[in-house]
């Protein structure tokens, strides 16, 4: 059955047109639409082309379709992007050529075409014309199916049932960053809540994180401690060391109440155990203020210096703290580093939800 899919996506990919023809246009139909598309009209181009391509009301011509398809999609014409494209894929009219295929296919797919989305998709799980990706295929299917490609809607059934559960939650973290970032999709926040949300619904602790990331700077809605420190919680519960993080800035900084400097304390511990630099710095500061904690120099000196083999800005911290401490201070923080290293190592991944640890 995946071999006959995977026929079928190579076939669908390259057959779902972006055009919109309705029937046979009359000769003086023609003559205004040829006019029209030479004076530059993108509308009047795509029909042309789609009248090429059908030979319809003119002899049926790929160079000349694949022609006027062009000039439209140069315009920015999404259904004509999607033509050309196709033209490209088969090599009809054009050399074949699927790299630039997708490149187009891309194109009409920021502008919410889901022809593009689909036909995209079909490229990823074919692994023609780009790098084969199975998260990256069901993430142009899903959207291509919430764009109104009924062909999609099998691909996605057909898929979601053979891919692993973090692959499927992989497509929808992809969706999600489009949607956060504006690349190849119109910046929509609330969308990419709702993505993260299905991502870290079906336990992605991840997804989880950048949602509660979302709900802590306000993006797509109004700032939500609470449901932040829900998905934090929800991430540190499944051993995510930037979930760990997140709940102790959380207590740390009071966002649920009254600030709680032994609990974010104990937070930063967590992830600090896992290697979670940023909550490395932040147990470091603690411990050389008596933040929460007893001061403890060394030990302060330990996970700061741990933090700034990947911070930049701990290690201002690290060379303030070593003038402040005897010879034999260092060493011993020194060998607790190496301690450290031997059973772990500290992550580079830096937190949004702080920007000054």
């Amino acid at each position: 059955m995946l071999a006959t899919f995977l026929f079928l996506l190579s076939i669908l990919g390259a057959a779902q047109t972006g055009g919109n023809s309705t029937g046979q246009p009359a000769i003086a139909e023609l003559e205004t639409l040829l006019q029209k598309a030479l004076a530059g009209n993108a509308d009047a181009q795509l029909q042309l082309g789609e009248a090429y391509e059908n030979g319809s009301g003119v002899p049926q011509n790929d160079e000349e379709a694949a022609k006027w398809y062009k000039k439209a999609a140069e315009q920015g014409n999404a259904s004509a992007q999607v033509g050309f494209g196709v033209l490209l894929w088969t090599g009809r009219g054009v050399s074949p050529d699927k790299e630039e295929a997708v490149e187009w296919y891309r194109k009409s797919a920021e502008q919410g075409s889901g022809v593009g989305m689909f036909n995209l998709g079909a490229a990823y799980f074919n692994g023609e014309g780009v790098t084969f990706d199975s998260s990256e295929a069901l993430a142009w299917f899903l959207l291509a199916q919430d764009h109104g490609s009924k062909p999609a809607v099998a691909a996605v059934q057909r898929l979601e049932g053979t891919m692993r559960p973090e692959e499927v939650n992989q497509a929808y973290s992809l969706i999600a960053k489009r949607y956060v970032t504006g690349n190849d999709l119109k910046q929509d926040y609330a969308a990419a809540a709702t993505w993260y949300q299905r991502a870290a619904e079906r336990g992605d602790s991840a997804a989880a994180v950048e949602l509660a990331d979302m709900y802590a700077e306000g993006r797509g809605e109004a700032k939500d401690y609470d449901a932040t420190r829900y998905w934090c919680r929800y991430a540190a519960e499944r051993q995510n060391r930037m979930g760990m993080y997140c709940m102790g800035w959380i207590y740390q900084e009071g966002k649920v109440g009254p600030k709680d400097p032994a609990t974010a304390v104990g937070w930063f511990e967590k992830g600090a155990t896992l290697g979670d630099a940023p909550s490395c710095f932040k147990l470091g500061k603690m411990y050389w203020t008596g933040d929460g904690v007893k001061i403890d120099k060394v030990t302060a000196y330990k996970w700061v210096l741990l933090a700034s083999t990947v911070l930049p800005e701990a290690k201002q911290e690290a060379e303030t703290y070593r003038a402040a401490m005897s010879e034999k201070e260092v060493e011993k923080a020194q060998r607790k580093v190496r301690d450290y290293m031997k059973t772990a190592h500290i992550s580079t991944v830096r937190r949004r939800v702080d920007v000054n640890p």
